[in-house]
């Protein structure tokens, strides 16, 4: 609990600081791995000349996790999840790009950009529809979504199961890009 509080007060004063400008923040799987949709953008981005001025901010929970092809570059680095580095880019990177949600401490900033690239087809039961789950365990995943500008899904069924699952299917106000699964295209598109 007292590392929740001291995280949680760390972003408050992060908050304070100005937004970074063509910083763009990523996670994938809660800082698990450099993969999915998440390394799927981030490698479109990062390979497109409009980004060529762009600085690139990778969530990890061990900095084992590194992607070496990327590790020397100078507009990418690595920061461990959870850490001051963490809070601070989270609270400050002008553009967030994740597969599932950040911590309960955040809430994005007016200047900031938020992409939601949601991680798979939901076949089992998700958020609400838990049977067995604790009544607001669900929370975190609906403050996320709607605080979402851009929620990527890769159909109708997986927006409207998403949507509905976290309460957020009559109050989300972010565009849904119904434009399949990043990770898909990156598996069949041959960068040279």
């Amino acid at each position: 609990k007292n590392d929740n509080n001291r995280k949680q007060k760390r972003y408050a004063a992060a908050l304070k600081k100005p937004i970074l400008k063509r910083t763009v923040f990523l996670e994938a799987y809660l800082g698990e791995n450099v993969t999915g949709n998440s390394l799927a953008l981030f490698e479109e981005m990062y390979y497109d000349p409009r980004f060529k001025d762009y600085n690139f901010v990778w969530s990890v929970s061990s900095l084992k996790n590194i992607d070496p092809k990327y590790k020397q570059k100078k507009n990418v680095k690595y920061v461990k999840r959870g850490s001051k580095k963490y809070i601070k880019f989270l609270a400050c990177s002008e553009y967030l790009i994740t597969d599932t949600t950040f911590p309960f401490y955040f809430n994005k900033r007016k200047d900031q950009k938020y992409i939601m690239a949601w991680h798979g087809t939901p076949y089992k039961a998700i958020g609400k529809d838990i049977v067995h789950a604790a009544k607001n365990a669900h929370n975190n995943v609906m403050k996320n979504i709607l605080h979402t500008d851009f929620f990527i899904s890769p159909s109708r069924f997986t927006t409207d199961t998403i949507l509905k699952s976290q309460n957020s299917d009559e109050l989300f106000s972010g565009e849904v890009l119904e434009i399949g699964m990043p990770r898909v295209d990156l598996s069949y598109k041959d960068r040279k």
